[in-house]
């Protein structure tokens, strides 16, 4: 551990028992055979009840326990969402940029995910603690550069880098067999514009359920979005393999190809637009729907102007 963690965590053993799990201390007490099954559910209950220092005094029965340390780190995390904002020190009036109930929580996640790297569930929340953190200094670091002032210097705080937060969503993603840490990786990485990362998430999604068209439906969104048209237009016909009869990934194909005629026709390029609506009507489904009418429409217009050159 690095000297602040262990600070951070030893701190925390007058507050929650948590310090037999830490290095160096005995890891036997909540091994198999031992009652940790029923404090920690108890436990969950009453974090679910918003009942959060009963919680920890009922997971302080087993301290050593990882799904305690998990669940523990947990109720900090909500202490942390009701407690104020941290004042401000009183030499600078530097605003800490971390609550003690988050450093508490982080405490607790660190130290379980040393013990268990494959814990997704301690990955995801650290990811989660930190985020906001990023995105907060991110958002203040082009604020500073707009207004070319100095930044105040940080106080000694936890690593709550672009680096950091992402590795902490990529190790959750990977030890968690649902798609939901991966989901989450996902979200963050798009709300950071980190596309690669995105798309590094959408392909193993895919990877997951190769058999699938929901995925492949979902990659292909993304890469229209990021107008990559023809990856996206690739990724729609490979989920139409396992789902031939989906009408709405199949108006997404007849829609970008009427898109690029549209675009072909405002520049008089006629036979390229005719070749996009040729493609677009070889993908209806139903020759009566409005964008059958509509394609119809365009492309007896199409015949009118270019037949005016």
């Amino acid at each position: 551990m690095h000297v602040r963690r262990l600070i951070l965590a030893g701190a925390l053993c007058s507050a929650v028992s948590a310090c037999q799990y830490l290095p160096g201390h005995s890891q036997e007490q909540g091994s198999a055979g031992s009652p940790v099954s029923g404090p920690v559910a108890e436990g969950r209950a009453l974090l679910e009840q918003g009942q959060l220092d009963a919680a920890l005094a009922k997971l302080q029965q087993v301290p050593s326990d990882p799904e305690s340390l998990y669940v523990q780190g947990l109720v900090w995390v909500a202490k942390a969402a009701l407690a104020p904002p941290p004042e401000p020190e009183e030499e600078g009036g530097q605003v800490p940029e971390f609550k003690l109930e988050e450093r508490n929580a982080l405490a607790f996640f660190e130290t379980l995910t040393e013990a268990r790297p494959e814990h997704a569930g301690a990955h995801r929340a650290i990811a989660e603690l930190l985020a906001p953190h990023m995105l907060a200094e991110l958002a203040a670091s082009k604020r500073r550069r707009r207004s070319r002032s100095e930044a105040t210097p940080a106080p000694d705080l936890p690593d709550f880098s672009r680096q950091r937060v992402l590795s902490e969503f990529k190790a959750a993603a990977q030890h968690d067999p649902s798609a939901e840490s991966l989901e989450r990786m996902i979200e963050f990485c798009a709300s950071i514009t980190d596309l690669d990362c995105a798309e590094e998430g959408f392909k193993q999604m895919i990877d997951r359920d190769a058999e699938s068209a929901e995925p492949r439906i979902r990659y292909g969104d993304f890469l229209v979005q990021q107008k990559k048209l023809d990856e996206g237009i690739a990724q729609y016909d490979i989920a139409l393999v396992w789902a031939p009869e989906d009408a709405v990934t199949r108006g997404k194909i007849v829609d970008i190809y009427i898109g690029r005629g549209d675009a072909y026709a405002r520049k008089r390029e006629w036979s390229f637009a005719a070749e996009e609506y040729e493609r677009a009507a070889a993908q209806l489904s139903d020759p009566n729907s409005e964008r059958a009418k509509t394609l119809r429409e365009k492309r007896a217009e199409l015949v009118r102007l270019s037949g005016r050159r």
